[in-house]
C-alpha cells in the first residue's frame, strides 16, 4: 500500500498507492537523498543522503526520531535489521557500524577487517550475520552478535560493489554439503545443524544456485544464507566516486 521515494530535492515522500496521494513529506536532509527504506514492521522509514546523515522517521507522526552521522560525510548504505531494533551503516571508511534504532548514540557494534571503504553491507534474513562488500575486492561475513569476521571471500580482481544473501540453502558440490545452510529449530527451541549429505551424493539441480553474469566467489560453508557478489573495474570505481563527489 505504501511507497517511499527518495529524491534529489532533499526530501523523501510516502505515497498511498491505492489513490496516489502523498501522505507524508519528510524534509530535513540538507542534500540530495540516495535511498529510503521501510523498517520490517513498517513503523519507521530510513533515509540516507549526500549530506552525510542517516535519519529514522516515525510513520505515525512523520517526525525525525534519530539522526546518525557518517564517517567522512559519506553514506554508502544503510539498512534496518530484520527485527527493526538496529540500524546498520556503511560510510566512508573500512568499518561497518550498528546503532540502536531507538536510542542512537554511539555504535553498539563496529565491524572491522576490510582494507578499503565498504561499498555496501546488510543483514542476513535471520539477522544473525552481516555481509559486506568492499573496494578492497573482498566480501566478508560477520557475526551480528559479536562482530567477529567469520569468513573472508576473495576472488574478484576488482572492487566489489554489491552482495546479496539467499534465504534458502543450496548444495555445494565441492564441499560435499549444504553451503551456508540455515539451522532448523526443533520443538524445544534448540537449533540443529543441517545434516551432511553422504559422500556419494550428487547435487540436486533444484537446489543449484541461480546463474550469475559475474564470476562468483566460493560460498561460505556454514551459516544462514549464501552470499553472492559482483565486481567493478578500477576505472568504473573512479568514475562512480567522481560522480558522487567523493
Amino acid at each position: 500500500r505504501w511507497l517511499a521515494t527518495a529524491a534529489m530535492d532533499c526530501t523523501a515522500r510516502v505515497w498511498d498507492t491505492s489513490c496516489g496521494d502523498c501522505v507524508l513529506t519528510l524534509a530535513a536532509h540538507e542534500r540530495q537523498l540516495h535511498s529510503a527504506s521501510f523498517s520490517p514492521d513498517e513503523a519507521s522509514l530510513l533515509t540516507a543522503a549526500f549530506d552525510g546523515t542517516v535519519r529514522v522517521w516515525k510513520m505515525d507522526t512523520g517526525l525525525c526520531a534519530l539522526v546518525l552521522p557518517a564517517i567522512g560525510n559519506v553514506i554508502a548504505s544503510a539498512s534496518f535489521s530484520p527485527d527493526a531494533s538496529t540500524v546498520l551503516v556503511a560510510s566512508g571508511s573500512e568499518d561497518i557500524r550498528i546503532f540502536d534504532a531507538e536510542r542512537g548514540g554511539d555504535p553498539i557494534l563496529t565491524l572491522t577487517g576490510h582494507g578499503d571503504w565498504v561499498r555496501t553491507a546488510g543483514f542476513s534474513p535471520d539477522g544473525s550475520l552481516v555481509t559486506s562488500a568492499s573496494y578492497d575486492g573482498t566480501a566478508r561475513v560477520h557475526s551480528a552478535v559479536t562482530g567477529v569476521c567469520l569468513q573472508t571471500l576473495a576472488g574478484h580482481a576488482e572492487a566489489i560493489v554489491a552482495g546479496e544473501t539467499t534465504k534458502a540453502a543450496f548444495y555445494h558440490e565441492r564441499c560435499g554439503r549444504q553451503a551456508f545452510a540455515s539451522p532448523a529449530a526443533d520443538e524445544g527451541g534448540q537449533r540443529e545443524a543441517s545434516p551432511r549429505p553422504a559422500a556419494t551424493a550428487r547435487r540436486n539441480p533444484a537446489q543449484s544456485p541461480p546463474p550469475s553474469p559475474s564470476p562468483l566467489c566460493q560460498p561460505v560453508r556454514a551459516g544462514p544464507s549464501a552470499l553472492w557478489a559482483s565486481s567493478l573495474s578500477a576505472e568504473q570505481v573512479e568514475a562512480e566516486l567522481s560522480e558522487l563527489g567523493w
